[in-house]
């Protein structure tokens, strides 16, 4: 997908893509709760505000540019407007930042959810989620959490290892969905 946006006679382009075949996860697509499911790049060109040749690893989310626009253009959201939706603004202007979004939900085809909380991913149900085998069912256990910036690929569940983290993540997707 390419997104252009002409705001005030600028151009700002916002370009994202789905790959299917993705270097984490082969074979697994968006349907997934996986990450190859959801971790695509984003690139953004805004001359005199984006520096050439800049990227940053932090988490964000397309819906996110909800926020990014209405601040762009000088909109204040209402507060049931973009709930889920936080500006890029700060990590746009200065991406080697501590920029970091609230908790990120992601859902798959089937309605597995996962939180995504800095290097932290957890996993709520016990299968793909998706269309590969076994598929799962959405909040059942077994669980699973992951450290993606030693795992990306989500190969090793650390539940066990970090059951605090797990407890936290819990809550967490709690306190976000309801």
């Amino acid at each position: 997908m390419i997104y252009l946006i002409n705001l005030a006679h600028h151009t700002r382009e916002i370009w994202t893509m789905n790959i299917k075949k993705n270097i984490l996860k082969p074979l697994f697509q968006s349907a997934f709760i996986w990450e190859a499911g959801h971790r695509v790049p984003l690139i953004v060109r805004w001359p005199g505000k984006v520096k050439k040749g800049t990227s940053s690893s932090s988490t964000v989310c397309l819906t996110d540019w909800m926020a990014s626009i209405a601040e762009m253009v000088g909109h204040t959201l209402a507060e049931d407007e973009g709930e889920d939706s936080y500006s890029l603004l700060p990590l746009l202007k200065e991406p080697n930042s501590n920029f970091q979004r609230p908790p990120l939900v992601h859902h798959s085809i089937n309605g597995t959810f996962a939180l995504r909380d800095g290097p932290w991913k957890m996993v709520f149900g016990n299968g793909s989620g998706g269309r590969q085998h076994p598929v799962g069912e959405p909040f059942k256990e077994p669980y699973s959490l992951f450290n993606l910036d030693t795992d990306p690929t989500e190969t090793t569940n650390v539940k066990n290892q970090y059951p605090a983290i797990a407890r936290e993540m819990t809550e967490k997707l709690k306190i976000t969905i309801h």
